[in-house]
């Protein structure tokens, strides 16, 4: 669930509405973690939908995210699960299939939204459509 760079930090499973923002969580690795504890790793499972805060410093450090909306639906995802030494956690934007950005390439206080989580209930998830993502701003605090 979280990146092997990570297992050492303080942490917590991700829920759906969660608000998060991407965080040094050690002097070499990168993760989401709430404002309100930023120390503490919030770890996402393989293909959980997000809501990603596209702004334009991200655009500008990853010029691939150059024509992505300001909002985006992406999945949380894990290259080489079993490969221990080396950072596996990033996201695939829905407008970018196939195109894995590892969360070690995004900018610091990027913002994420959890909209739904593999094998919760139906009735916990929100709706996952990308026309949906893309008219609904994040709330953060």
């Amino acid at each position: 669930m979280c990146d092997y760079s990570a297992e050492k930090a303080s942490q917590r499973p991700a829920a759906v509405g969660d608000r998060l923002v991407l965080n040094k969580l050690t002097s070499h690795t990168l993760g989401f973690v709430t404002p309100e504890q930023p120390g503490k790793a919030v770890c996402l499972c393989t293909g959980t939908k997000v809501i990603v805060a596209v702004g334009r410093m991200l655009r500008e450090l990853r010029p691939n995210l150059a024509g992505l909306p300001d909002t985006a639906c992406a999945t949380f995802d894990q290259r080489e699960p079993t490969n221990k030494n080396r950072y596996r956690d990033g996201l695939i934007f829905d407008d970018l299939p196939g195109v894995h950005i590892s969360l070690q390439h995004l900018s610091l206080w990027t913002k994420v939204s959890v909209e739904a989580i593999p094998g919760d209930s139906p009735e916990d998830e929100a709706p996952e459509t990308p026309a949906t993502a893309a008219v609904r701003e994040p709330a953060f605090a």
